[in-house]
């Protein structure tokens, strides 16, 4: 089903990465408003999602990770969501990351013109936390803690 928009689908890659019982997220002010990121985009021609996981954690914590475990993909697909998210269609794979020893996060040097702060936030408060997509938060405590019966595919 083609509703006249080219047949592509965009890839990307978020990292959750947990430290002391807290996740590192990616505070923005845009248009959205105020709101939070897992650290991650889009995976480049030629690059692998490993190589793009580690790139993008760099560029937007300027801290450098290890790739771990698949948590979940994320499938965004326009007409069904009203384009709630915009026009094109998106595979985003989840990984569990860790923080290579020494590196800590912290702002980038050149940031996205709408990244406002990195922060560390507690997994209990998570849940009351606006991470966008809103419903990642609910998915995601049970992939970290290992459930068998979280969801490893999520289509919204």
């Amino acid at each position: 089903m083609n509703h006249g928009v080219p047949s592509s689908i965009r890839v990307g890659v978020k990292g959750a990465v947990v430290r002391d019982g807290s996740i590192l997220l990616v505070e923005y002010d845009d248009a959205s408003g105020l709101h939070f990121n897992l650290p991650g985009g889009v995976v480049e021609l030629g690059e692998s999602l490993h190589e793009a996981m580690r790139q993008e954690a760099l560029e937007e914590t300027a801290a450098e990770v290890e790739v771990g475990r698949l948590l979940m993909l994320r499938e965004y697909e326009p007409a069904r969501a009203n384009e709630r998210w915009g026009p094109v269609q998106k595979l985003t794979i989840v990984f569990e990351c860790l923080l290579v020893e020494g590196s800590e996060p912290r702002m980038p040097e050149r940031p996205d013109p709408h990244q406002t702060a990195v922060r560390w936030i507690p997994l209990d408060e998570l849940a009351g936390v606006p991470l966008l997509p809103l419903e990642q938060a609910t998915d995601l405590i049970p992939a970290l803690n290992g459930d068998a019966t979280a969801p490893l595919y999520l289509d919204r």
